[in-house]
């Protein structure tokens, strides 16, 4: 699924090559997109977008959650969000379906350049640490109001790629059939080992 935006979309012979994105990802996309809906908003922001990512569930949701952006936090914090972020257009505009605004489509764009770099379909991994970078924006409020770290997440993020990322090549070649993806079974873990390390490094 790709989300819907105001603008047409004209080729650009120097663009990346556009990467198929997982399931997961179009699963994100789509709860993105009613949760502008069911809101009656005209804009699909950063802060639903991360919404999308928290209620996709998931090791990356995982993650979200063990930082403290829940459900039921961030379900506040985008209402908070969405009308007070000045990088962002607020959510009123004509009726309609909801299109997603040009803070969204920097961050897709930025998970495609990652999904490309690595040959990949865009995972839910790349969507996030894309939207974790982009910064300055409503998803950026909220991890504020909600108390989260974004590098903390990003340390973190980058250790669950290691558990579930692809197979490097030769492994793969020393073993009769691909190692399947492990899904770590307590994802905030991650995160507790990251902030520790942390504290380590600023102690």
């Amino acid at each position: 699924m790709a989300l819907p935006t105001a603008q047409p979309r004209v080729p650009d012979p120097g663009a990346t090559p556009r990467r198929q994105v997982s399931a997961e990802v179009a699963r994100v996309l789509d709860i993105a997109c009613h949760e502008a809906a069911e809101r009656g908003h005209h804009w699909i922001g950063t802060a639903h977008l991360l919404r999308g990512l928290v209620r996709a569930d998931g090791p990356e949701a995982g993650l979200l959650a063990a930082a403290g952006v829940t459900d039921r936090g961030s379900d506040a914090a985008l209402t908070l969000a969405v009308w007070s972020t000045t990088g962002e257009p607020d959510p009123s505009g004509p009726p309609g379906p909801p299109v997603a605004n040009a803070a969204v489509r920097e961050v897709l764009i930025a998970a495609q350049v990652r999904a490309a770099g690595a040959d990949r379909d865009v995972s839910v991994s790349d969507l996030l640490t894309a939207l974790l970078r982009h910064g300055g924006d409503q998803a950026a409020d909220m991890l504020t109001t909600l108390g989260a770290d974004a590098e903390r997440l990003l340390d973190a993020l980058t250790g669950l790629d290691a558990l579930t990322g692809p197979v490097p090549a030769e492994v793969t070649t020393r073993r009769p059939s691909p190692v399947r993806r492990i899904v770590p079974r307590d994802p905030g873990a991650l995160l507790s080992t990251a902030w520790r390390a942390e504290e380590s490094r600023s102690a």
